[in-house]
């Protein structure tokens, strides 16, 4: 069973223009312009293959830090004792918790901090002797609460490092290899999983709701979009 939510076609009695058949969106009609000048410099016989620099980013370095959330592999959910599957039928993995039922409180599963803790180790963080939980308060369809249980003040591993090879991927510029610093490790709750029945119906699907994540914080070290992805 999924659970669907509607919205009006028209919220707030907006008045709108009827559309038309030639009608082109702003978006689409760039992107074809934007098609076209590469075509149109790709035929001229004298243009130089590859891209040339801008002279104005000289003056600029690439500076970034990555968000990274992987899923733990675990029987159980983050905070409650509803089985951590997502591929069976709709919302049949579902704790009264996980739905932020009023009066329900979270159980945490221990079972959860051993994947934790070996990505944490091997990312060469430390363990911290104490860590806390946080609530980052959103409203959005497929968090039931109306925030996420996670962690971001005192989160379980900080302070690690992860050295990656050309071999990895990594840009030419970095050499034969790059560290990156490792800002913390944080355990968190995943969200519903929604899905969209056009033109107006969302399925949600509670399953997902609560398996229990990580989020990989690393600081701004990355110099190049190759290494970056």
């Amino acid at each position: 069973m999924l659970f669907a939510h509607s919205s009006p076609r028209n919220p707030g009695n907006l008045h709108t223009e009827p559309s038309t058949s030639d009608a082109v969106p702003l978006r689409k009609q760039l992107k074809d312009e934007a098609k076209n000048r590469r075509v149109a410099g790709e035929s001229r016989p004298d243009k130089k293959r590859g891209k040339s620099r801008d002279p104005r980013l000289e003056k600029w370095e690439l500076t970034v830090g990555v968000e990274i959330h992987a899923q733990l592999n675990t029987e159980r959910k983050l905070l409650s004792n509803a089985a951590a599957s997502s591929n069976d039928s709709p919302n049949t993995h579902v704790a009264l918790f996980d739905v932020a039922f009023p009066g329900t409180q979270p159980i945490f599963q221990k079972a959860a901090l051993i994947p934790a803790l070996r990505a944490a180790t091997a990312l060469n963080c430390n363990v911290q002797r104490t860590s806390r939980f946080d609530r980052k308060h959103y409203f959005y369809q497929d968090q039931p609460a109306g925030y996420q249980i996670t962690q971001y003040y005192e989160p379980f591993a900080k302070d690690g490092r992860l050295t990656l090879y050309a071999h990895d991927g990594t840009a030419s510029e970095d050499g034969d290899s790059v560290t990156i610093g490792i800002k913390q490790i944080q355990m968190e709750q995943d969200t519903a999983k929604s899905l969209l029945q056009p033109p107006q119906t969302h399925l949600l699907d509670f399953n997902r709701v609560g398996h229990p994540l990580i989020e990989i914080i690393t600081l701004p070290q990355i110099h190049h979009p190759q290494t970056a992805a």
